[in-house]
């Protein structure tokens, strides 16, 4: 399961479409110029600065991953590119598995690694996974470990060899009625309380 955020973000950019260039700001008397009024979030209101403000309605929270429609400049078709790659988590970030992420998800957040290369070490994980991150990263190929040749250690952050979050699927069948159940649950990788965070009937 991977957070909407760090998890794709390379990815998430491809897939949205180009913003549209903002509109020209006619001069007035005096030579002075007007800002344009700013573009407000649907689901609540914004500052002059454009930042949201603390008061009227609630700016909405993401609970799925159909919820980005609400946001300006997503579309049906992006939505259907990142759907399988993204888990809306209202939480704080959380790490990217190495051992469990797809090869677009790995060439997407690890600057400098190719599909191809993605795919490889997906399918070394196969037979052996990695223990931990410097043993990751003794995998990674030379184009991500010493880019043009400058022996510079990459900084691979967000990413970590094990989860905080798995999803969990059930299926219940009685007689000629079938019912899936879906549900994210947490488990704190430092101690905690292990716990459902969302339950949803397919």
């Amino acid at each position: 399961a991977a957070t909407l955020a760090q998890a794709t973000a390379n990815y998430l950019v491809a897939a949205r479409p180009a913003a549209p260039p903002p509109p020209a700001v006619p001069p007035v008397a005096g030579g002075a110029q007007t800002a344009p009024a700013p573009t407000p979030v649907k689901g609540g209101p914004v500052a002059p600065d454009g930042k949201s403000t603390t008061s009227g309605p609630t700016v909405m929270t993401l609970t799925q991953v159909n919820d980005l429609l609400a946001v300006d400049g997503f579309t049906l078709d992006a939505l259907a590119k990142m759907r399988d790659f993204v888990t809306i988590i209202d939480e704080k970030a959380t790490n990217i598995n190495v051992n469990t992420a797809s090869a677009t998800v790995l060439s997407a957040v690890i600057p400098g690694l190719s599909q191809g290369d993605a795919a490889s070490l997906v399918s070394g994980r196969e037979r052996t996974t990695f223990k931990d991150m410097a043993d990751f990263q003794s995998h990674l190929p030379s184009a991500v470990t010493s880019p043009n040749g400058s022996g510079a250690a990459p900084v691979l952050s967000g990413l970590d060899v094990k989860s905080e979050h798995f999803l969990v699927n059930g299926k219940v069948k009685l007689n000629n009625a079938v019912l899936e159940i879906q549900s994210l649950v947490g488990r704190p990788s430092h101690g905690g309380t292990t716990k459902v965070i969302w339950t949803r009937e397919n």
